[in-house]
């Protein structure tokens, strides 16, 4: 078992009063090591899906964190990022791409690269 040292606890509580219920239905995410990572998460009110948002401001760090969705692991994660690998990399006209959003699908462990924005969702 990996030891925690941060956690971020997103309470979620505008929309479990939104959705009328008394439960406490938090969002985590642990990180390791400790690093600072910019979170926000909702829930869409017409799936029930999980949205969290995050910001890895470093200009050097990667951030390695577990997320979690009422005290369970979400095994499907699907996942968009914004990432360059230097952070003064820019698009231009002959490399319009090189910074892009790229989805893909991640599990309950993720990666956050330094410089990066990732945006997940996932179903409880």
């Amino acid at each position: 078992m990996l030891h925690t040292s941060a956690r971020v606890i997103l309470a979620l509580l505008a929309l479990q009063l939104a959705h009328g219920t008394a439960r406490s239905d938090p969002a985590a995410i642990t990180v390791y090591p400790d690093r600072a990572l910019n979170v926000i998460a909702t829930r869409d009110p017409q799936t029930g899906d999980v949205i969290v948002k995050v910001v890895n401001p470093s200009e050097t760090d990667d951030v390695a964190a577990d997320l979690r969705i009422g005290g369970a692991a979400p095994q499907n994660v699907r996942m968009w990022r914004v990432h360059a690998p230097s952070i003064d990399d820019v698009n231009s006209l002959d490399e319009p791409d090189r910074i892009r959003v790229v989805a893909s699908e991640s599990g309950p462990s993720i990666t956050f690269p330094a410089h990066s924005v990732t945006v997940l969702r996932t179903h409880p």
